[in-house]
């Protein structure tokens, strides 16, 4: 009987890394132990575990940088909702995504069904809740966020009913935008054209005889007309780099100016489209980056596909791309929760050709980086979402 690898994504946990170099010879698929995020073990087995390693390259190393704490917001403890805290008191719930907007930061709690909006310091609050009536001006199922081109309007992708809420910086709903399918992606070009990313499941898209299982990023226009699909897959796309799971590839989006980036976390690939005119022509593939994956993944890649069937409902993935931030004149930047060999986090910086120019290393000894983190107003500034739900602003400042 074939081995089907029951195997899950190690997201946000603590993992074991490979203690030496990870080189061709070393299997992604190992006996390791980890450990789940409220820090219970999961028992090792072969079989089902995947053994996360270090990335196997860095390219010139343009600095060594420090994490610092610019300000941030603490969640209150727990039972402190039953004694009526203040309207700016902070209970999180599950917070998915960050942005900075033009006077602060927008955050979106999807556990709560709520988006929040914070100055710059922190220090004022308001938010949006979501309730089951999906009645005026409330959220049903917030999935994902962007901020439009301006930074003024702050865009949620809700589910229940699908569609697109516009609310301005004061919390105020001031446009919904009905479409036919939602994701869990979401991003803006200078237009205000909607690009909407939903993950690929490989096994439908290979069964479907209609073209929708394969459309990975979705195009609307400002009123919800459908445009032409910026990603679409077919069952002979369905191949590697790209895709290296028999389930779902999940995607991450991100949009600066008139250029969208499509991120494939388990392969450490970006694609970025040149969008302008979109509509009236197709997108322009501008370029392509890769993360240097360690040779063990890329062959624990090929031998789960290999021993896949349609049966198999469980993979492994390792997502080595955290956020991805585009710069205007097309160049990329990119963080990942995989640390390299010498156990230090970096940033990656990439040309507009595509090619690796160089690598951010954050020392240690400073503060740790959270993740999730968000880039904001440039590849320096981030937002962490810390374990309890803690919200911080952080910069990487240059160690003397």
């Amino acid at each position: 009987m074939r081995l089907l690898l029951r195997v899950k994504q190690f997201a946000s946990v603590a993992v074991l890394v490979c203690a030496s170099a990870c080189d061709a010879r070393t299997s992604a698929f190992g006996d390791v132990a980890a450990r789940l995020p409220d820090g219970e073990p999961v028992p090792a087995s072969p079989r089902h575990f995947v053994r996360i390693p270090t990335i196997s390259c860095v390219n010139r190393v343009a600095d060594t940088v420090r994490l610092s704490i610019l300000r941030g917001v603490t969640p209150l403890p727990a039972g402190a909702e039953s004694r009526a805290p203040a309207p700016t008191a902070w209970l999180p719930k599950r917070v998915t995504r960050a942005a900075a907007t033009s006077t602060g930061f927008a955050v979106l709690d999807e556990g709560a069904k709520e988006l929040n909006i914070f100055s710059r310091d922190f220090s004022q609050r308001v938010r949006t809740r979501g309730d089951s009536l999906n009645g005026s001006g409330t959220l049903g199922h917030p999935v994902a966020m962007a901020v439009d081109h301006s930074g003024d309007t702050i865009w949620v992708l809700d589910a229940l009913p699908t569609r697109l809420v516009g609310f301005d910086r004061s919390g105020a709903q001031v446009r919904t935008v009905a479409i036919p399918t939602s994701g869990r992606q979401l991003a803006l070009d200078r237009e205000g054209n909607f690009y909407v990313g939903r993950a690929i499941v490989v096994y439908r898209v290979r069964g479907d005889t209609t073209g929708r299982e394969g459309i990975a990023v979705a195009v609307y226009d400002r009123d919800g007309k459908a445009k032409q699909p910026l990603v679409k897959f077919t069952a002979a796309d369905l191949v590697p780099p790209r895709i290296n799971t028999p389930g779902v590839i999940e995607l991450l989006l991100a949009a600066k100016e008139n250029f969208v980036a499509v991120a494939y976390p388990a392969s450490g690939v970006v694609d970025l489209f040149d969008v302008r005119g979109i509509g009236k022509r197709p997108a322009r593939l501008h370029t392509t980056a890769r993360m240097c994956l360690p040779p063990g993944v890329i062959a624990a890649y090929k031998q789960q596909m290999d021993e896949s069937t349609e049966a198999t409902r469980d993979w492994a993935w390792v997502p080595f791309i955290t956020d991805v931030f585009v710069h205007e004149n097309g160049e990329l930047s990119v963080i990942s929760n995989v640390v390299d060999r010498k156990g230090s986090y970096h940033l990656d910086r990439y040309s507009d050709r595509g090619d690796s120019s160089e690598s951010v290393i954050i020392a240690k000894g400073g503060y740790r980086l959270p993740f999730p983190s968000f880039f904001v107003e440039n590849d320096t500034n981030f937002i962490g979402i810390e374990s309890d739900g803690g919200v911080v602003a952080l910069r990487l400042e240059r160690v003397h």
